[in-house]
């Protein structure tokens, strides 16, 4: 696999000292991620319109990232005396992947961002007005700082523009700007001329860029050099997640660190990086060395990942339905989400359902610009149908509907081995998941007075499926009215965006904690976990899967495999208008503060539905 890699152009630099010294900091600054293999940082100092050609061609489909440093106009670049514009330029990536983010430090540069986006850059830096030459100099490396130590780049914009702020007094003076010709300037001292323009059709993927980052690769050097010989490659593949992990979580590294390298320590990272719904069997195929049985967690898991995102996809779409991002004119989505037999429920296409949600968000009016609650989706779902090991990934563990099947691939090792690979692969390419958690709500209560809004106290516990079953609860006093009915599990980041607000989802009924709805303490006590996932529905109602049993491929149901939610179908099927729009707030006629329904009534009822 090609190596991405970071362009670093220094264009005509007559009269502009500081652009050389930009130069030599960012390739010190980058200089870790080339020695580490993570990237290909390719320097081009004083190019002409005939080197960046080259370098375009020769590395064209694998430019992560395009620096240009020198002078520049709305139209162009200045390649040594040359004019390079900017429709051109652009021209060599058509056909091929283009970069993810464009950094132009010259002067007046805004008029060139719209022939990047054009073309797809996600991200694309440029400058509204000329530039200090000192100043452009101290905006890059202070971006690049932050990058080099796993910031998004919206969050290094961000940093570069405060620190210039509070140097902006002294630099204002200096006359020597990035210009390609020389001309007096009128441009406000107190106006910084950066920008971030971000692409519509990607949303916010061109702020949540991050560079590679060599300690991920660390992690499985590590691990693989201690790593027991007699397990042969059982956990080879899985170890090698934690480098995708650590590109999403800088805090893995450190902890990979304090755990004195024994395997154990590691799978439990591992586990505890994804949901419950997909951890807790991913955290019995780490434990298992027996090929037959390992073959069956693998395609488990598997199964249990495309669930998730399946599910999550749906409550993703009620969201966006409930906070009005959707038009009520849109052309229906796609249904059947759930099985109406229970024998094929183990082998449902959840991959390829996820798929239709995506494709069918993205169609919708605007679709590329809705607000998304996990906006990694949209990159995934391109990954899904254009990754010959996704594609391959998904064919293989599709194939496998029956014991006699899994047998059959037991019997080969080399297929068992590709099994182990591409389950990676897939959970590779969902390694974004580690940005959030599930939870589940328990202590509901609810404080109403007359005259007033009525209050709410709550506590919050993280599902962890790293072999405790067991909820560390918080307490937590926020106001529940975003997810008052139905709440049981809940999903949110693990942090907020920049500058952005807390944003939860409920996963409910999709994804139930059964002990959420006990008026009081369950049997087995406030912390314990009942998780279930919406599995079926048959004459009898509706019926959840526990997720800590398999899935049973042929033949009858290990006992407590299901739950009984008592629910029948048509009831379902309502409950699931209603979070599609039917149970919408009110707001009062004047305005004001949204009119929240009967909290009570409402948890009575779900208790009755869930038979408790």
């Amino acid at each position: 696999m090609s190596r991405p890699v970071v362009l670093l152009t220094i264009g005509g630099i007559s009269g502009i000292p500081s652009v050389q010294k930009e130069l030599n900091t960012l390739e010190t600054l980058l200089d870790p991620f080339h020695r580490e293999g993570d990237l290909t940082l390719k320097l081009q100092g004083f190019a002409n319109v005939t080197d960046v050609a080259a370098n375009l061609e020769s590395y064209a489909g694998t430019i992560e990232l395009l620096h240009y440093a020198g002078h520049a106009d709305g139209g162009g670049l200045d390649l040594d005396g040359q004019s390079a514009m900017a429709e051109g330029i652009c021209n060599y990536f058509r056909g091929k992947t283009v970069p993810k983010v464009v950094f132009l430090n010259g002067c007046s540069t805004l008029g060139q961002v719209d022939d990047w986006l054009r073309i797809g850059v996600q991200a694309v830096i440029a400058t509204a007005t000329s530039i200090n030459d000192d100043q452009a100099r101290e905006f890059s490396e202070t971006l690049y700082r932050h990058l080099s130590e796993r910031a998004t780049l919206g969050a290094a914009y961000q940093a570069a523009r405060d620190q210039l702020s509070l140097s902006n007094v002294h630099l204002a003076q200096a006359p020597v700007t990035r210009a390609v010709f020389s001309s007096p300037s009128d441009d406000r001292p107190d106006q910084l001329p950066w920008g971030l323009y971000l692409n519509p059709e990607t949303g916010n993927d061109g702020a949540n860029y991050r560079l590679p980052w060599y300690q991920g690769q660390i992690l499985t050097k590590v691990a693989k050099s201690n790593f027991q010989q007699e397990q042969a490659t059982d956990n080879y593949y899985l170890l090698d997640v934690l480098t995708a992990l650590a590109y999403h979580d800088i805090s893995i590294p450190e902890r990979v660190k304090k755990a004195d390298h024994y395997e154990s320590e590691l799978f439990d990272i591992l586990v505890e990086s994804y949901p419950w719904t997909i951890g807790y069997h991913l955290s019995l195929l780490c434990k298992a060395t027996d090929l037959r049985v390992r073959i069956e967690l693998l395609t488990n898991t598997y199964l249990a990942l495309g669930q998730t995102l399946h599910y999550v996809a749906i409550s993703e779409w009620w969201w966006l339905l409930e906070h009005g991002h959707i038009r009520e004119d849109s052309p229906p989505p796609p249904q059947a989400f759930h099985s109406e037999d229970q024998e094929i429920y183990p082998v449902i296409n959840h991959w390829k359902r996820f798929l239709a949600w995506q494709q069918y968000l993205a169609k919708l009016p605007g679709g590329r610009g809705l607000p998304r609650v996990v906006p990694e989706f949209r990159q995934l779902a391109e990954k899904l149908e254009s990754d010959a090991d996704l594609m391959s990934a998904r064919k293989l563990f599709s194939s496998l509907t029956s014991v006699a099947e899994l047998d059959q691939l037991a019997a080969d090792p080399a297929s068992g081995e590709d099994a182990e690979y591409y389950l990676a692969a897939l959970l590779r390419a969902c390694s974004f998941l580690v940005n959030y958690q599930m939870l589940a709500v328990r202590n509901i209560g609810v404080d109403s007075k007359r005259g007033s809004p009525p209050s709410f106290s709550h506590a919050l516990g993280k599902l962890y499926a790293n072999g405790n079953s067991k909820l560390t609860l918080r307490g937590m006093t926020e106001d529940l009215e975003e997810f008052y009915y139905s709440r049981s599990v809940i999903l949110t980041r693990r942090e907020p965006a920049l500058h952005g607000k807390p944003v939860f989802i409920c996963l409910s009924p999709l994804i139930i904690d059964l002990y959420t709805y006990y008026a009081t303490s369950p049997p087995e006590g406030q912390r314990s976990l009942r998780i279930f996932t919406f599995s079926f529905t048959d004459a009898s109602g509706v019926h959840g899967f526990h997720t800590t049993n398999r899935p049973p491929f042929g033949g009858e149901p290990v006992t407590g495999d299901y739950v009984d939610t008592r629910m029948r179908s048509d009831e379902f099927e309502v409950r699931v208008q209603e979070r599609a729009g039917g149970n919408r707030r009110r707001r009062p006629a004047g305005g004001g503060q949204p009119m929240l329904a009967d909290v009570n009534t409402q948890m009575t009822y779900l208790r009755k539905d869930l038979g408790l």
